[in-house]
Parts: C-alpha cells; sequence; structure tokens
C-alpha cells in the first residue's frame, strides 16, 4: 500500500488491525516535491542557492518521517517505510505505485476554487493508477 499523504487519517483500531495481520501489508509512506519552474521566473528571477533546494527535500523527509512515526505508535506491527522524492508529484506517484495493491492520496485541491472536486494530483493518480486508488479529502474547517 502506498499512502502520499502529509496527515495521516487515524484508522478506527478494530477495523484496521485483522486484514493487515492476514495479508501482511506492507506501507509505504512517500512525501514528493518540487520547485515549480514559475519560481525561477523564466529566467529573470535568480535561481535558488542549493541550501534552498536542500532545505525543501529536508521539510518533505521530515513530513514522510513523521507519518512513519505516526504509523509505529498506532501499528507497531505493521512494517512502514517513508521517503521523500523529489518530482512532478502525479509522476512520482504513479512510479511509486507500481506493485502497489492500494494507493491512498490527499486532496488538497489548491487549483482554481476551493471545492470537493478532486486536486490535480489526485485526479491524475485515480485516473492513471494500476490499483484502486483511495481519495481522502481533508475536512473544511466547518466540518470539523
Amino acid at each position: 500500500m502506498l499512502v502520499s499523504m502529509a496527515r495521516l487519517v487515524r484508522p478506527r483500531r478494530s477495523s484496521s488491525r485483522q486484514p493487515r495481520q492476514r495479508c501482511g501489508a506492507r506501507l509505504r509512506v512517500v512525501s514528493v516535491w518540487e520547485v515549480p519552474a514559475a519560481v525561477y521566473g523564466g529566467g529573470f528571477a535568480p535561481g535558488l542557492d542549493a541550501s534552498t533546494v536542500a532545505g525543501f527535500g529536508e521539510a518533505a523527509q521530515k513530513i514522510a518521517d513523521e507519518a512513519v512515526a505516526t504509523v509505529k505508535t498506532l501499528h507497531p506491527s505493521l512494517a512502514c517505510e517513508g521517503k521523500a522524492v523529489e518530482g512532478q508529484p502525479a509522476a512520482v506517484l504513479l512510479e511509486e505505485a507500481a506493485g502497489a495493491s492500494l494507493v491512498v492520496v490527499g486532496n488538497r485541491g489548491l487549483g482554481g476554487f476551493a471545492s470537493p472536486l478532486l486536486g490535480s494530483v489526485s485526479q491524475q493518480v485515480v485516473h492513471d493508477a494500476s490499483c484502486p486508488v483511495v481519495v481522502v479529502r481533508e475536512p473544511y474547517e466547518r466540518d470539523r
């Protein structure tokens, strides 16, 4: 199973133990990051220095590490790994999903307007993944 979320959804303990123990599930948490081309300003703005770019990677790895720590706290016997990968998010997630039995993605939907619609990354993963995909929407403030 591949999870590509910055925030994990806490599963109900009673529903998550049985399948994991029976099928020997493994969990891979992937935090994808990229520096958008717009940051470079088409050559009109100064480029980012190496330490700034490295900082993005470190922040993404911290997200993955925190997610793995949460999983280990909730389910100590579940095999779990986390990593940060630089690249276009949907492409990286689809590559990482090769061989997965399930992909779970968040729905940030930071595009043109806030709505319950899929974000562009989750939409591409849902459309192109070779396995089932679950999209988890973070509740709106009014739903909390």
